[in-house]
C-alpha cells in the first residue's frame, strides 16, 4: 500500500519529516500562551495576557473557533496583563467574541506560561563617573524627544506564507488555499516623522466536489496609508490612504483621510471621510461613501478611565445607507482589575424593510477581568449580535429572516489558577440564546508543564456543548515535546454527539480527531508551523494539512 493510499500515514510523515529536518537549530522554540478575548473592536481585539507572560509586539496569535477555521493575528501592543491583537483579515471581526480562547506563540526563553513576572535583577554597582552632577540635582536629565530630522528611517514588519489543504473523503470534496503577504511599517520615510503602513496578500484557492472544480486568485490590499503624528507628545494625527480608524476600527476600512486633534488633558476629537472598499470583490475600490465623527474622553495620566463615542454615516450607490452609533468604555479599576466594553447601535428610518424604525442594538461586547496575585485570574463576559440591515452587501449570503429575527446573546465566565509549580487549571462556562433556541458550553482542563518530564507540556481536558440541534460531550489530550529550536505537538479528541430530529445511526455519532504539529524557530526572526489533522469516526473522514511561515524584520 502506498503512502498516499494510507491516509493515516500522511500526517505522521509530514510532521516527522519536518521535525527531522529541523531538529538542529540556533534559537529557542515557541510556547503557546493560553489567552481569552476580553474586548472586540472590529478586527482589533484585546486578550487577557500581556508583558508579564512574555508577550511582545509582533508575536503571532491563533484563535480557536468551534466548528470553524482558526483565525490568526499579530500583537500590536502589550501592557502588563493585556495585549491588543490585530487579526490578519481586516475585512471584519471574523466571528471572534469576548470569552473566545486562543494562543500567543512566544519564544520559550521569554515565555511565562502562568503569567508570573520574573523578579527584577539586582543592578551591579554604578561604575561610570557622574560628571558635573551635584547633590540636589536629578540624576537623569529631562527626556527630549528627537526631532524628525534627527531620527533614522526604519523599515519593520513581517512577510508570511500560509498553506491549507483539506481532503474530505466522506464528503467527496477537496479544498486548498495558499497565500502570501506582507505587513510593514516604514517609519520616518521623508524625515518628517510620519510612517508608511502597508498590508496586502495574494492567495490562490481551489475547490473540488464531485466533477465540479472551482479555482480563483485573489489579490487584496488591506492597508496602504501614510500616518503623521499620533504619539502622546503630538497634538494631532493625520492618516491618508486605505486604513482602519485608529479610534473606532468597527467602522471598517476606508479609502480616505482621518484627522484627530489631541487636547492637553489627553481627550481626542476627530473625524474621517472616504470610500468603502467592496468586501465581496477583493476589497476593490467603490464609490460608497463613509463619513464619521468621534470623541474620546480620558481621566488620569495612565487613562485609567476612557469613554469614546462615534457616529458613522454611509451611502451606497448614492443612496443613504447606514446610521451607526458606536461607543466604547475602559476602566482600569486597579492594577489587576479591568473593565472593557464596546457597543454598536443602528438607526433605521421609515425606508427599512426588515427592521423596525428607530434605534436597534446591533452589537455589544463587555467583560470584567480580575488577576488574583500572580497565580490566578478570572473573568466574566457578555456579548450580543444582531445582523444589521444594509443596502451594501457587506455580509455575504444573509437571508432576510436572519436579519429580521436572528439575535444571539452570549454570556459566561472563565478562570485559571496555578495549583502548584507547573500545574495550572483552566475553566470556561458560557450560555447562549437566540430567537428560537438556547444552549451552553463548558470546558475544563489542566496543563502540566515539566511534570511528565523536563522539556514537556501536557494538557488533559473535558468539554461539553449544547447546540440548536446537536449536543456533544468530549475529552481532549495534548502533549508537547521541546527539542532544540523546535517543539512537537500530538493531540487527540473524542466527542460523542447526540442529534435531535435524526433516527437510527444518525442520532448518535462518535467522532475522533488526531492532531500533529510542529513549531520551529529557524532563526530568531523566522518561524515555521506545520499542522496535520485527521478526522475519523461516524460520518466523517477528512485530512487537513497546514503550514505557516513568518519572517519578521
Amino acid at each position: 500500500m502506498s503512502l498516499l493510499e494510507d491516509r493515516w500515514l500522511i500526517p505522521v510523515a509530514v510532521v516527522a519529516c519536518a521535525s527531522t529536518t529541523l531538529a538542529q537549530g540556533n534559537a529557542d522554540s515557541r510556547e503557546h500562551i493560553a489567552v481569552h478575548v476580553t474586548a472586540v473592536n472590529g478586527p482589533v481585539v484585546t486578550v487577557d495576557r500581556g508583558a508579564s507572560s512574555g508577550i511582545r509586539v509582533g508575536d503571532e496569535v491563533v484563535f480557536k473557533r468551534i466548528g470553524r477555521p482558526r483565525m490568526t493575528g499579530v500583537v500590536l501592543g502589550a501592557s502588563e496583563n493585556e495585549a491588543r491583537v490585530e487579526l490578519d483579515d481586516l475585512e471584519g471581526d471574523g466571528g471572534i467574541g469576548v470569552g473566545f480562547s486562543g494562543e500567543v506563540l512566544v519564544p520559550r526563553d521569554r515565555a511565562v506560561a502562568d503569567g508570573r513576572a520574573g523578579g527584577t535583577p539586582e543592578h551591579p554597582p554604578w561604575e561610570e563617573p557622574v560628571g558635573t552632577w551635584a547633590p540636589g540635582q536629578p540624576l537623569l536629565a529631562p527626556a527630549r524627544s528627537p526631532a524628525p530630522d534627527e531620527r533614522d528611517s526604519d523599515l519593520r514588519g513581517r512577510v508570511f506564507t500560509r498553506f491549507l489543504y483539506t481532503d474530505d473523503a466522506h464528503g467527496e470534496r477537496t479544498y486548498g488555499r495558499m497565500w502570501t503577504g506582507t505587513d510593514l511599517t516604514w517609519s520616518n520615510p521623508f524625515d518628517g516623522g510620519g510612517a508608511v503602513r502597508f498590508k496586502g496578500d495574494v492567495s490562490y484557492r481551489d475547490y473540488m466536489t464531485g466533477s465540479r472544480t472551482e479555482d480563483e486568485t485573489i489579490t487584496r490590499i488591506q492597508r496602504f496609508s501614510y500616518v503623521l503624528g499620533g504619539r502622546q507628545t503630538d497634538a494631532r494625527r493625520v492618516e491618508v490612504g486605505r486604513f482602519l480608524s485608529s479610534m473606532f476600527p468597527e467602522f471598517g476600512l476606508i479609502d480616505g483621510v482621518e484627522y484627530i486633534q489631541r487636547f492637553e488633558g489627553g481627550d481626542q476629537l476627530g473625524g474621517s471621510v472616504g470610500f468603502i472598499p467592496d468586501y465581496q470583490d477583493d476589497l476593490a475600490a467603490t464609490d460608497d461613501l463613509s463619513t464619521a465623527l468621534f470623541y474620546r474622553w480620558v481621566e488620569g495620566p495612565a487613562e485609567e478611565v476612557a469613554l469614546a463615542a462615534g457616529y458613522q454615516k454611509t451611502w451606497h450607490n448614492g443612496q443613504a445607507d447606514r446610521d451607526l452609533l458606536a461607543g466604547s468604555a475602559q476602566w482600569l479599576i486597579g492594577p489587576q482589575t479591568t473593565f472593557r466594553s464596546t457597543v454598536l447601535v443602528d438607526y433605521y428610518d421609515s425606508t427599512a424593510q426588515l427592521e423596525s424604525q428607530g434605534f436597534e442594538l446591533t452589537e455589544l461586547h463587555a467583560s470584567l477581568n480580575q488577576r488574583i496575585g500572580t497565580g490566578a485570574g478570572a473573568g466574566i463576559y457578555a456579548s450580543y449580535y444582531d445582523w444589521p440591515e444594509l443596502l451594501s452587501d457587506e455580509f455575504p449570503d444573509v437571508l432576510p429572516i436572519t436579519i429580521s429575527d436572528q439575535k444571539v446573546a452570549r454570556g459566561g465566565v472563565n478562570g485559571w489558577t496555578r495549583l502548584r509549580e507547573g500545574v495550572t487549571l483552566y475553566g470556561r462556562l458560557d450560555a447562549w440564546s437566540d430567537d428560537q433556541n438556547s444552549g451552553n458550553f463548558a470546558d475544563l482542563r489542566v496543563d502540566l508543564r515539566d511534570i511528565v518530564y523536563t522539556g514537556s507540556s501536557s494538557s488533559i481536558g473535558a468539554f461539553q456543548s449544547q447546540g440548536s440541534f446537536t449536543d456533544g460531550v468530549g475529552a481532549r489530550l495534548m502533549h508537547t515535546h521541546w527539542f532544540g529550536a523546535s517543539s512537537l505537538r500530538i493531540g487527540y479528541d473524542a466527542v460523542r454527539y447526540t442529534q435531535s430530529g435524526f433516527l437510527g445511526e444518525q442520532s448518535n455519532l462518535l467522532q475522533h480527531l488526531l492532531r500533529l504539529g510542529l513549531d520551529s524557530r529557524l532563526t530568531t526572526d523566522l518561524d515555521l508551523t506545520v499542522d496535520a489533522e485527521q478526522r475519523f469516526g461516524d460520518e466523517q473522514n477528512s485530512l487537513t494539512l497546514g503550514l505557516r511561515l513568518n519572517w519578521r524584520f
